[in-house]
C-alpha cells in the first residue's frame, strides 16, 4: 500500500485504521476512516481507483465468491465498510463498468453484497451506468458480462455456482416444497446447461449428474403444480407416487472446496 498511498499522512490514517479495527475499537477506527476517506478523496483520481484495485486484488482475488466473506491479509481489513464503499468505491465502479475489463467486472460482481447494505446506493450505480431494469442488477449478469469479455475458467465456475445457488435455495425446504414455480425452476437448469458446455474439468460428469438429479425434481414439481387440488402437498404427491427425490449438490460441494 506505500507505493499507492503516497502522501504519509494517507498511509498513516490506513495503517491506524486496520490497527483500530482489529482491536476491535470500533467508534476510533470509524473516525479513523472518515478522516482517510476525506483525505483520499483530495487525491487524484489515479490514487482512488489504485486503491481500490489493491484492496480487490488483496481482498478478493480472482477466486472469491459473492457471497462468501473477503479474503483476510495483514495490513487489510477483514470487510469493506459501507462508508468506504459509498465513497471511494462507487465512482471507480462505475468507470469499471464502461472499461471492458473482464477481472474489473468481475470485481463488480463480488463487491454486489455491498450494495445489498444500501438500495439507494445500489440505485445510483445502476443509473450512473445506464441500467434501465433494476433485474439486471446481480452479481450473475455482471458475472456474465465479464466470462463474455474473457472466458476465464474462474469465472465460469462462479457462474456455475451461482446458477447452482438459485437451485439450492428454491430445494432448501425439499421435500416438502420447491420454492419456485415450475418455469423460473427449470429457468435455473436451463442457464446451467448452457454455461456446463463450456466446462471442460473433471468437474463436468458431476454437474451431469446434479443436473439429472434437479431435472428429476423438476419434473415431478411441474406434474404436481399442474394437478396440485389432488394432494395434499408435494410431500404427499411424492408418498402417493413411492418416489423419494434426491437433491444432491456433488459438484457444487466440490467447486466450493477448491475455491
Amino acid at each position: 500500500m506505500q507505493t499507492i498511498l503516497k502522501n504519509p499522512k494517507l498511509l498513516t490514517l490506513w495503517q491506524d485504521y486496520v490497527t483500530l479495527r482489529e482491536q476491535g475499537r470500533k467508534k476510533l477506527a470509524n473516525k479513523t476512516l472518515n478522516d482517510f476517506i476525506a483525505l483520499l478523496k483530495q487525491q487524484d483520481k489515479q490514487t482512488n481507483t489504485a486503491f481500490v484495485e489493491q484492496l480487490c486484488k488483496i481482498m478478493i482475488g480472482r477466486k472469491h465468491l459473492p457471497t462468501l466473506s473477503f479474503r483476510k491479509s495483514i495490513g487489510y481489513p477483514d470487510d469493506i465498510q459501507h462508508s468506504l464503499f459509498k465513497e471511494i468505491f462507487f465512482p471507480v465502479l462505475v468507470d469499471w463498468y464502461t472499461d471492458s475489463n473482464a477481472l474489473h467486472m468481475q470485481w463488480i460482481a463480488q463487491l454486489s453484497r455491498c450494495f445489498n447494505r444500501d438500495w439507494p446506493t445500489a440505485q445510483d450505480f445502476i443509473k450512473a451506468i445506464g441500467i434501465t431494469d433494476d433485474e439486471h442488477h446481480y452479481d450473475i449478469n455482471y458475472l456474465k458480462k465479464s466470462y463474455q469479455l474473457d472466458p476465464h475458467p474462474d469465472t465460469l465456475n462462479m457462474i456455475l455456482i451461482r446458477l447452482a445457488q438459485g437451485v439450492s435455495f428454491d430445494l432448501h425446504h425439499m421435500p416438502e416444497v420447491v420454492l419456485s414455480g415450475p418455469d423460473e425452476y427449470d429457468s435455473w437448469i436451463d442457464k446451467l446447461e448452457h454455461y456446463l458446455q463450456f466446462c471442460e474439468d473433471e468437474l463436468e460428469p458431476r454437474w451431469q449428474i446434479d443436473l439429472s438429479t434437479w431435472r428429476n425434481i423438476g419434473k415431478h414439481w411441474r406434474t404436481y403444480f399442474d394437478k396440485r387440488k389432488e394432494y395434499d402437498g408435494f410431500y404427499d404427491y411424492q408418498q402417493k407416487h413411492n418416489l423419494n427425490l434426491d437433491q444432491s449438490f456433488t459438484a457444487l460441494n466440490e467447486l466450493y472446496k477448491s475455491l
